[in-house]
């Protein structure tokens, strides 16, 4: 079963936010791509606490629009604080933020934050530049 990169992106981004069963099931998929294709490899299991978020939510001109939370205190963002999900963010880490990557049609958060932070679509992130309120 040879498989190509794009169809195995698509398929593991269609899983969703690797966290928790998504990411068991993601490792099955991976383990099934490469065992398919002759790789070799090892995995090794460790323990993670990733953060929960309980609630995200931005507004924009009144209107409720999807986000994803990924900073672990809650507070405002000005909307001057937005930040490609494609590069590091450890520069970061203490800053309220929003996160888009323009290169992925759905909310792509980089990293957790230690400040208040949500990620964004492309298509999101055009409403919030254009907004009537800031």
């Amino acid at each position: 079963m040879k498989n190509n990169i794009f169809k195995t992106v698509e398929d593991l981004t269609r899983l969703g936010t690797r966290q928790g069963k998504v990411a068991d099931k993601a490792l099955a998929y991976l383990c099934k791509i490469l065992r398919a294709n002759g790789v070799d490899f090892l995995i090794e299991n460790f323990v993670t606490y990733i953060p929960v978020t309980k609630k995200a939510e931005l507004i924009i001109d009144g209107r409720k629009t999807p986000c994803v939370g990924c900073g672990m205190t809650s507070g405002k963002i000005s909307t001057t604080n937005i930040a490609s999900s494609l590069m590091s963010s450890r520069f970061l880490i203490d800053t309220p933020v929003i996160y888009c990557n323009q290169k992925c049609g759905v909310p792509s958060p980089t990293n957790f934050s230690f400040a208040p932070a949500i990620g964004v679509s492309p298509s999101t992130l055009k409403q919030l530049v254009l907004a009537k309120q800031q």
